[in-house]
């Protein structure tokens, strides 16, 4: 559920976008070094868009989406549906990121196709903690797992050569990097749906800007992968490991949600669809800042998954508003 360590660095529902809907480390040094596919000479970039540049975009995708909705398959006709990000400001909320990934990216692309948004490539997940051999310790890299086509962004969870590959998906405005200052509170919505995988995780989070763990952790969702999900709040008043808020909503991911985390002075809320939990237990919510690193891991065991299991994590869009 930690970030990573630097030294170990070498078809979806339609959503009305309403509230009740969408409801550490320097790791940027080198990543892997074998070669899975290099970008073309210049990429077509997939940046996250401002509001206006959003809802100019609508048009062509709406008609492009209706066309795609649909895919023979064996005789039957598969529904593909389809929803684009949010692209308005909420009341109390001004929208300041949204990606719905239209920008296609061939496997090995990404990180080039969409710049800042992998910035923990070649670092190993939280499995670190557990004694495992560094073999078999997941890898964060986009280059071994991550495409897009078709506006839905898909992480293929796999074992290759006895490595579980795995990837940390960094939302950026400017590509840049400056996701890393974070930000102190705001709002954070997700639109996903995971296969079960059984050995891996998600751990979607807002993580201190400071890396000092003791500042809290907010993790939503959480759980493993196709299984329900969760959500948890660190104690930022004493130990770190210890949760001082959780939730269990009881719905699988493998179905389409989507997933926001609200974060307000002294106040916590959790939505997932049209349901929502709150906290302003002073232990449970952070008053430093944070940012959004979504980690899709391997499972916190001594073990690794086995490695014939594998499996997609897709997304649709995700979307930041900070407070009007």
């Amino acid at each position: 559920m930690t970030a990573p360590d630097q030294h170990e660095v070498t078809g979806r529902p339609a959503d009305p976008h309403v509230r009740g809907e969408f409801h550490a480390h320097d790791l940027r040094g080198h990543g892997p070094t074998d070669d899975v596919g290099r970008p073309p000479a210049e990429p077509t970039l997939g940046a996250a868009r401002t509001p206006q540049e959003a809802r100019a975009g609508r048009g062509a995708r709406g008609l492009a989406a209706v066309i795609a909705c649909l895919t023979l398959l064996g005789g039957v006709i598969v529904i593909r549906h389809s929803s684009d990000g949010p692209v308005h400001d909420l009341p109390g909320w001004d929208l300041v990121l949204v990606q719905d990934f239209d920008t296609d990216a061939e496997l090995g692309d990404f990180a080039t196709r969409y710049p800042g948004w992998a910035g923990y490539d070649g670092a190993t997940d939280t499995s670190r903690d557990l004694g495992r051999p560094s073999g078999t310790r997941g890898r964060y890299d986009s280059r071994t797992t991550t495409t897009v086509a078709d506006g839905v962004l898909d992480v293929h969870v796999h074992t290759r050569d006895g490595t579980p590959q795995v990837m940390a998906l960094t939302p950026t405005a400017d590509g840049d990097g400056n996701w890393w200052d974070g930000r102190l509170h705001g709002r954070w919505s997700v639109r996903f749906r995971a296969d079960r995988v059984p050995g891996y995780k998600v751990a979607w989070l807002l993580w201190p800007t400071s890396d000092d763990w003791t500042e809290g952790e907010v993790d939503f969702p959480e759980g493993d992968l196709g299984e329900t999900i969760d959500g948890n709040a660190h104690d930022v008043t004493g130990d770190p490991a210890e949760n001082a808020w959780s939730i269990e909503t009881g719905t699988s991911m493998q179905e389409w949600h989507t997933a926001t985390i609200e974060w307000t002075p002294g106040r916590l809320t959790f939505l997932l669809d049209d349901r929502e939990w709150t906290t302003t237990d002073p232990r449970a919510v952070p008053v430093d800042p944070m940012r959004w690193v979504l980690q899709t891991e391997t499972q916190l065991s001594d073990l690794p998954p086995d490695p014939d299991a594998a499996g997609h994590v897709q997304i649709d869009w995700v979307a930041v508003w900070a407070p009007a």
